[in-house]
């Protein structure tokens, strides 16, 4: 862990479910409790950014999701009713007492989980970016970006003992709004990188890659959580495992609890779908599947809005906890 985040009064600790064993880093303090749960593929680190300002105001709990960081690995449990099911032990028997939740990604989606079945263990629930209705089968399959992505995580890192990470940044493409032509990484930015990977991985061999500090956080945080991640979680995105059973307007109208929806920028391609988690219809279905006080804020940010702009996302999450403490 950094030295500014142990300053923090930040530690790590693990927790067993049962089935498998949370790994987590919290504060100890009397301030609410905040639970923070990670998007796919990166671990708890992405919040790194935010936990120092966050911790003065919450008890936090920043969580690796199953298949993630040094969190265990079970393939039969990567669906969000199995994942809701030890989040809600972790918030009942480590937590103890009622909390506030985000976010990002399909952490959002474990957030709203937590807030439709453990009503009376959550304040409130802030999903950041979550892709609410754009994740259910087979709508991810059919119009949506990132499953390509899922594509791609399952190609290049199936062999957890020989990953290729370098394969799956060196061709990876990334569509571009009013732009037909998808974007590349830039030729130096690309070899530079590969010719990187290549070399830590071959020093330091089945272990969790750390790119140097002159890399972009976002590409540092991405690269170490593919590195400690099982492909099977991506996976079961692509098999339609992942929320099965899991219907998004029914766990929206079961929430008792306040929402703010934090959206970052997103546009529809002509050829690669939704890109993005989430498009102006599924805001306007989430508003009208919550039967409780609703906030939406578009962050116009990166998806990873709390890693890119975390100034923005702590001052949101504390104008949203404040209104209703």
């Amino acid at each position: 862990m950094k030295a500014s985040l142990r300053k923090a009064g930040l530690k790590e600790a693990f927790f067993q479910t049962g089935p498998v064993r949370l790994h987590y880093v919290f504060s100890e303090s009397s301030h609410p409790p905040l639970l923070l749960f990670p998007g796919q593929s990166v671990s708890w680190e992405s919040y790194q950014r935010v936990l120092p300002g966050l911790a003065k105001h919450f008890q936090v709990f920043a969580l690796d999701v199953h298949g993630h960081g040094q969190t265990s690995w079970n393939p039969e449990r990567y669906d969000f009713n199995s994942i809701g099911q030890d989040m809600a032990a972790f918030l009942r028997e480590r937590v103890g007492r009622p909390a506030f939740l985000t976010g990002n990604s399909s952490g959002g989606l474990i957030a709203l989980w937590l807030a439709a079945h453990e009503p009376d263990w959550v304040l409130g629930v802030i999903p950041e970016d979550p892709p609410l209705f754009s994740a259910e089968w087979p709508r991810l399959r059919d119009s949506c970006f990132v499953y390509s992505i899922f594509e791609r995580c399952h190609h290049y890192l199936k062999d957890t003992q020989n990953r290729d990470l370098a394969g799956f940044f060196a061709g990876l493409e990334v569509p571009v709004q009013g732009r037909i032509t998808p974007l590349k990484l830039p030729p130096a930015l690309s070899f530079m990188l590969v010719k990187m990977l290549q070399f830590l991985q071959a020093r330091h061999p089945h272990q969790a890659i750390e790119l140097p500090a002159f890399f972009p956080a976002t590409l540092q945080v991405f690269v170490k959580g593919l590195s400690e991640y099982d492909p099977a979680f991506s996976a079961a995105f692509l098999e339609g495992q992942a929320c099965r059973n899991f219907d998004h307007a029914q766990t929206l109208a079961q929430i008792q609890c306040p929402v703010l929806l934090l959206h970052a920028h997103w546009f529809e391609h002509p050829q690669w779908g939704l890109v993005g988690a989430m498009n102006a219809e599924d805001v306007q279905r989430t508003r009208q599947a919550l039967k409780v006080p609703f906030q939406y804020l578009a962050m116009q940010t990166e998806h990873m809005s709390h890693l890119t702009r975390p100034q923005e996302f702590i001052r949101a999450i504390l104008n949203f906890t404040r209104r209703l403490e």
